[in-house]
């Protein structure tokens, strides 16, 4: 790995696309809906959008706000791009003039987005959220003739694309049975009223794994595009994203002496510790060292000592490392030998890996490889 900084996070771009096709063929053709939000979970949004562009099994993208579909359309994604929240009243008429297609959660967006639309003599591009649950946004089923009359009202300033919904909570059954149940049924129901509904989607990650049945149209992918699951049987996908951090200085202490701030950590026997270039300073979870949770070098897991700012300590007794080495803080190593960021999130109580790489600030260099 090529970094000119002292901590990376290198991405696998081929990985990434065999993920879509695993996913895209496990469900028996569905689309995919790689949901980009939060510059990709801090895999890095742009890249992965080029990457993913180009893939038949790609029917749009997904971003949190419109701020992110904008950087999309700028770096050159011409494919449909969906924004997921609920756009602010200065950001509309930004995304219908970038072709954002615009999530209507509530009735009143109607109005507001055909009328920008109007003023550029332009159709809005939109998809309705309905709540079945998630109790998030979205459109509740006691407003359903109100969303039908605002839609008949500007219909020529809209072009609707689809209709969506979350679930609440995958691991219950019935809770997802039942929204599945009423998404479905106001979809049917907003088509009889006369409004196509040209896509359908209501699994995210966790639900395309639980739930093949409920794919509907298309599945959107968030976490399931660079890891598996965090817990249970693995489906098929293979994390794509690996943390290294360079050793700059190694010393031998001995048992007694104290490492950190204040009381910090008293060695209880001697020890040859490392100094890694990364710190919560650069999102690492400070956890990691507080549960002593290892890190890879040279195919030998290490334990994490103390996290500063800048640096974190690691004990390396009776491991060859020199300066200049990379430790692995979850990923691949040189010698073949994984570290799964699942694991590492799951113990630190993370949940899952995407939380680790969502808080990696600028600072961690993204690598980009084949």
């Amino acid at each position: 790995m090529q970094t000119t900084r002292s901590a990376a996070l290198s991405v696998d771009l081929s990985l990434l696309r065999k993920n879509v096709e695993t996913v895209f063929t496990s469900l028996g053709g569905v689309g995919i809906i790689p949901v980009l939000k939060a510059d990709a979970y801090g895999l890095g949004m742009t890249a992965l959008a080029k990457t993913l562009a180009p893939c038949e099994q790609v029917c749009c993208f997904a971003v949190a706000q419109v701020p992110e579909g904008l950087t999309l359309r700028e770096c050159g994604i011409e494919k449909p791009i969906l924004v997921l929240g609920e756009a602010l009243p200065a950001q509309i008429e930004a995304a219908i003039k970038a072709d954002l297609s615009l999530t209507v959660g509530r009735v009143s967006d109607v109005e507001s987005f055909a009328r920008a639309a109007a003023r550029h003599k332009k159709r809005a591009r939109i998809q309705i959220k309905f709540d079945t649950g998630l109790h998030r946004i979205g459109v509740e089923e006691t407003n359903f003739y109100a969303l039908c009359g605002a839609l008949t009202a500007h219909r020529d300033a809209l072009s609707p694309e689809g209709a969506y919904s979350h679930f609440a909570d995958p691991g219950d059954a019935a809770l997802c049975e039942r929204q599945f149940r009423l998404f479905t049924a106001l979809c049917d129901r907003l088509e009889q009223a006369g409004f196509p509904v040209p896509l359908r989607h209501i699994a995210d990650s966790a639900a395309s794994e639980r739930y093949p049945a409920y794919a509907l149209d298309a599945v959107r992918l968030g976490r399931r595009l660079a890891w598996d699951a965090p817990t249970g049987r693995p489906f098929g996908t293979r994390e794509i994203a690996s943390l290294r951090a360079a050793v700059l200085d190694i010393r031998d202490r001995k048992a007694g002496d104290r490492l950190g701030y204040g009381d910090g950590l008293t060695l209880n026997h001697d020890a040859r510790i490392a100094v890694l270039g990364i710190g919560y300073g650069d999102g690492l979870d400070p956890r990691m060292a507080q549960l002593r949770l290892p890190v890879l070098l040279h195919g030998t897991r290490c334990p994490i000592l103390y996290c500063f700012m800048d640096q974190t300590l690691v004990d390396v007794t009776g491991v060859p490392a020199a300066i200049g080495d990379f430790a692995v803080l979850f990923g691949s190593d040189e010698t073949g030998a994984f570290l799964s960021a699942q694991a590492q999130a799951n113990a630190c109580g993370a949940n899952e890996g995407c939380a680790l790489t969502t808080a990696l600030l600028p600072r961690v260099e993204r690598v980009y490889y084949e």
